[in-house]
């Protein structure tokens, strides 16, 4: 908790990411004259776990990918499939997909800086957009090559070598399905499109009421209003707070903190809060 001048307002600032008490300052990177924020909040040693076994899922998935695509460029060229060939043009993507959230998972390791205060969680969301540029750019070059071939018909397949091919490729896909789980089967490129325009655009995440969570607080006592509301977040799942509480003369600065601190994180597990106190 960081006061500021107590004439001019009183500032918070608090990490709900662990629970207090878990994070001492000298574990943290130190930003000027203050501890940042987000500079340890990968390195918790449960995240630290999950992250390495998210990441060795991921280069599994990979390497699977990689043999797989390579199976089906010989094999769709050889066949002259070109259902094969586009599936093959998916997997690249989906390496592409697999190798930057394997990249991500890396960076969101690496502390914060003076610089990158936030840390490096966006490289995610920069990640996953290139991702979906580069699968609706291959969607383009096969709708293309699907209608040269309806012109010039040349369209014949061998049907046996393509069958061989596809039931492989239905293991793998198996196989990346149990690895993964569903969720990343169930996207589709527009929903993600969206989620990251979001995101980029700084807009207050879908599943949190801005006006809600406006009201609850304007409803405790001794508050008298709420301006400069700003929810944000810089990834998906790693939301930010910040607001101004104007409270009336007589308050207990530390005591409408404290509520307005406990009502966020117990009604909406904002993970990190910054609030300013008024008079």
């Amino acid at each position: 908790m960081e006061a500021q001048n107590p004439q001019q307002g009183q500032i918070i600032e608090i990490s709900v990411d662990v629970p207090d008490g878990e994070r001492p300052i000298g574990g943290s990177r130190v930003c000027g004259e203050a501890p940042c924020g987000f500079s340890d909040a990968g390195t918790g040693s449960t995240s630290a776990r999950e992250r390495a076994a998210s990441m060795r899922k991921l280069l599994t998935v990979v390497v699977l990918c990689v043999i797989f695509m390579g199976v089906e460029v010989a094999g769709g060229i050889k066949a002259n499939s070109l259902a094969i060939l586009t599936d093959a043009a998916h997997l690249l993507s989906d390496v592409a997909a697999f190798a930057i959230s394997l990249f991500s998972l890396w960076a969101a390791g690496w502390e914060a800086t003076p610089r990158q205060s936030y840390g490096f969680f966006r490289i995610e969301i920069l990640g996953a957009l290139v991702s979906i540029q580069l699968i609706w750019l291959l969607t383009g070059i096969i709708v293309y090559e699907a209608i040269v071939r309806l012109i010039n018909d040349s369209g014949e397949v061998e049907g046996f070598l393509m069958f061989l091919v596809a039931a492989f490729g239905l293991l793998v896909n198996i196989i990346m399905a149990l690895l993964l789980g569903h969720d990343h089967v169930l996207a589709t490129t527009i929903n993600m499109l969206r989620s990251i325009l979001e995101v980029l655009m700084e807009s207050t995440p879908r599943e949190i009421d801005a006006t809600q969570l406006e009201k609850g607080l304007l409803d405790m006592e001794e508050v008298v209003a709420i301006h400069e509301l700003h929810i944000w977040a810089i990834t998906v799942g790693k939301v930010l707070l910040a607001c101004h509480v104007k409270v009336t003369p007589e308050a207990n600065a530390d005591m409408v903190l404290n509520n307005v601190i406990n009502y966020i994180k117990r009604e909406y597990n904002i993970s990190h809060v910054t609030i300013q106190i008024e008079r």
